[in-house]
């Protein structure tokens, strides 16, 4: 077998060069929330860990089903051209794994994980008691079973599966960006969109159910997604104007789990975090 690369990319290197420095590329501002630190480095430097996909397996994977297919999409709308649905439903794809693939979702998921792990242990018990009163089961078997249940509760909770923790489909998430309308706000100056190390953004209190949620996702430091269930006009552009921008980047900097990405040191963005 072979050993795993490595650095693993959790969030793309093509889609970081879209805040990159006007100067290079391949360079990016990356501001530290919890070291406190404001630094300037390589795209293929930042967002990412030393085998965090256990295997080079998922992160080609993902470059070859997931970010290959949009990144004509991607190119697209950060050149403000017309998309088409079909385009849209690539971008869907791309954008659903953006939220499982990042480590707040990692975290999301053990911290869920106790509760769902024990309300299966629970389902089981109710039908291991159902069996044995019905004559299927003998006592001591239930109890070596149950006390089997309990020890691999306890396992999966202190330690939980590499599968558990890996990029997946989210129906939910998927059925909500196709059907929601697509505005792209779009910036030609600075305030320009920052990116974070958890780019996919919504609040809490409205989810992304109709009809009040809503998805905020930026693409470059000019072109930021918003998806809401309201309006008619899909896939259209819209300036965004310095209030609103403002307003939408400190959503976006409050959702980070650490790390934020723009494409220079400016006074503001320090505030900010």
């Amino acid at each position: 077998m072979s050993k795993a690369k490595a650095r693993h990319h959790y969030i793309p290197q093509h889609y970081l060069r879209g805040f990159a420095t006007p100067e290079n590329e391949d360079q990016i501002w990356v501001f530290d929330r919890a070291g406190k630190k404001f630094y300037r480095t390589n795209v293929r430097n930042v967002a990412q860990e030393n085998y965090y996909y256990y295997s080079n397996t998922i992160e080609s994977l993902l470059a070859n089903e997931v970010e290959g297919p949009a990144i004509s999409v991607i190119n697209k709308v950060r050149n403000v051209e017309p998309l088409t649905y079909k385009e849209k439903i690539l971008m869907c794809k791309y954008i659903m794994y953006m939220y499982t693939r990042v480590p707040r979702y990692r975290e999301r998921v053990k911290a869920i994980l106790p509760k769902v792990v024990e309300e299966q242990l629970d389902e089981w018990k109710k039908e291991l008691e159902q069996a044995q009163s019905q004559g299927h089961i003998p006592e001591e078997n239930t109890d070596q079973i149950l006390n089997f249940i309990q020890t691999v509760h306890q396992q999966i909770v202190a330690n939980p599966p590499k599968d558990y923790l890996l990029p997946r489909r989210v129906g939910v998430i998927s059925f909500a960006l196709q059907h929601m309308t697509w505005t792209f706000l779009t910036r030609s100056k600075s305030p320009y969109f920052l990116t974070s190390d958890n780019p996919f953004v919504y609040t809490e209190r409205k989810g992304i159910r109709p009809p009040d949620g809503e998805i905020i996702f930026p693409i470059s430091k000019n072109v930021l997604l918003w998806a809401r269930w309201q309006g008619s006009n899909d896939l259209t552009y819209m300036p965004a104007k310095d209030s609103l921008t403002m307003e939408i980047n400190g959503y976006i900097g409050g959702n980070a789990t650490r790390l934020v990405f723009y494409p220079a040191d400016e006074e503001w963005i320090r505030h900010l975090m």
